[in-house]
């Protein structure tokens, strides 16, 4: 699954050499792959293992938004949160519920996951109201998104693989995101195929 993410971001690329992150909601072993791209070939270099999953973090605050994740509707709480502000309390919260170091996602016992996931079920978007009022929640969960993101990336800067990155899996179609990476990574350019998660797929596995 990864593979192919990595095959078409890469061979559509303008690239001869890459660091390519593959950062999805889940893959066969992890929900992140980092691939060396020379030379036409790819070469896996990092596997985050286990269930930790930026997509899955995402579709959680798709859906306190309001939202249906299943359907694709990430897009909406990008959309929204440039027009929103932190709440501090919910940032504590999604903070705690993934956090990023030692080069992989980490979660709270399953516990303490459920616990937050019912706090966090308080800044939920009521049935049928405006979806304005959730513009304060998709500002924090991207801003929490961003962070973590970005600090996996200074992960796979500091492998020195090249200079020039390419994201593949769904998070991809972050454009708000992918936007920031040039200055807030050391990376000099960078690369997002037009169909990044799983609909590109098909093109990767035929590449």
């Amino acid at each position: 699954h990864h593979l192919a993410h990595a095959a078409y971001a890469c061979y559509s690329s303008p690239y001869e050499n890459a660091a390519c992150a593959v950062i999805d909601g889940y893959g066969e072993g992890g929900s992140i792959s980092i691939y060396h791209y020379e030379h036409d070939k790819l070469k896996e270099v990092r596997l985050h293992k286990g269930p930790q999953s930026l997509g899955w973090l995402y579709e959680m605050i798709t859906t306190l938004c309001g939202f249906d994740w299943f359907t694709g509707e990430e897009w909406k709480v990008m959309g929204l949160a440039p027009y929103g502000k932190i709440i501090p309390e919910a940032y504590q919260l999604i903070k705690e519920l993934c956090r990023y170091e030692n080069q992989r996602l980490h979660y709270p016992p399953v516990e303490r996951i459920i616990a937050i996931l019912r706090e966090l079920e308080a800044f939920k978007r009521a049935p049928d109201s405006d979806p304005w009022t959730a513009a304060d929640l998709a500002f924090t969960g991207q801003t929490c998104f961003a962070e973590l993101t970005t600090a996996m990336l200074k992960d796979v800067e500091a492998l020195k693989l090249s200079p020039n990155l390419v994201i593949g899996g769904g998070c991809g179609l972050n454009s708000s995101f992918n936007g920031t990476v040039t200055s807030t990574t050391g990376f000099s350019k960078l690369f997002v195929p037009s169909a990044p998660a799983d609909d590109g797929n098909s093109i990767g596995a035929a590449m």
